[in-house]
């Protein structure tokens, strides 16, 4: 078989009207900023076609879109049998259960269901909290390989809290966990999906030569999982409120996290949306998107 350049070479220009599938963003924000409000309807079909994996139970949309998640693996009783989800504590307004998963769980039903769910966004709320549950794992991972030992390092035996383990191990084990949730669930949804990484940001305050006090925004999370996700987002976008009760969405970046977008009609832009109506969120980004491409096609 003859090899010729021409056969090989791929057409990759790309078509700014469409969200690439297979992608995922992050979206940050403080409290009360509408960081959810922005993403449940964050898809061509609106709500439908939106589901949240829910960590911190704080999801208030008008349908059904999302999945309660409690842990990072199954709870067991004390005969060592999974408690089922509708026993695990969660009840609505009303005193009723809610079931609820953990995202071990979670990761299973979304591989057997997401392909004939009509879901076209998926979205984790929040990521740091994800990162909370799988550092605590890892420190207790450390711990228990340790005590195999013949000669265990007493500080890990001992520790109490992620810190107290040498070397920032249970940091970079959590790390490595967040991603491979992240990575499973894209490979689910990487023909027809986007994926969306919430987090909540925090303010961080630090002294330079004594003199020169710098307050930055960082997400709620270790910076070097923020900047492992920032590295291979498609974009990064910080949701604000301004004086006048605006919704913001911002894309020009804060902090030292790489930020912005590899989506080029958003890059270095700014957006005004509303909660409900023609301006949501979704609707604001892909107008702006569609009237670039059109730009686009109209000068070649």
């Amino acid at each position: 078989m003859k090899y010729q350049l021409e056969d090989y070479l791929a057409n990759t220009k790309p078509d700014w009207s469409k969200l690439s599938p297979g992608t995922y963003w992050m979206a940050v924000g403080f409290e009360k900023t509408g960081k959810t409000t922005a993403f449940s309807t964050f898809s061509p079909k609106g709500e439908d076609g939106v589901l949240f994996l829910d960590l911190e139970q704080g999801v208030r949309t008008d349908k059904a879109i999302s999945v309660q998640i409690t842990s990072l693996n199954p709870p067991y009783d004390k005969d060592n049998n999974i408690i089922l989800p509708v026993n695990r504590g969660l009840k609505d307004s009303s005193g009723n259960p809610i079931p609820s998963l953990s995202m071990a769980e979670a990761l299973e039903l979304i591989s057997h269901e997401w392909a004939n769910s009509g879901k076209t966004t998926l979205i984790i709320d929040t990521v740091d909290k994800l990162n909370l549950w799988c550092v605590e794992a890892a420190m207790h991972e450390l711990i228990a390989e340790e005590k195999l030992k013949k000669q265990p390092n007493l500080q890990i035996l001992r520790a109490v809290n992620p810190e107290d383990i040498p070397y920032a191990a249970a940091y970079t084990r959590g790390r490595e966990k967040v991603m491979n949730v992240v990575n499973t669930l894209l490979d689910i949804i990487k023909d027809n999906g986007i994926q969306i990484l919430i987090s909540h940001l925090k303010k961080s305050i630090s002294i330079t030569d004594g003199r020169d006090v710098i307050v930055k925004r960082v997400p709620a999370m270790p910076e070097g999982l923020a900047s492992r996700l920032g590295y291979n987002a498609e974009a990064i976008v910080t949701l604000e409120v301004d004086q006048a009760g605006k919704h913001i969405a911002d894309f020009r970046g804060y902090s030292e996290v790489i930020m912005g977008t590899r989506i080029e009609p958003l890059h270095g832009r700014k957006f005004i949306w509303d909660k409900s109506g023609n301006n949501t969120l979704y609707n604001v980004i892909m107008s702006a998107c569609q009237r670039y491409q059109e730009r686009k096609d109209a000068g070649d």
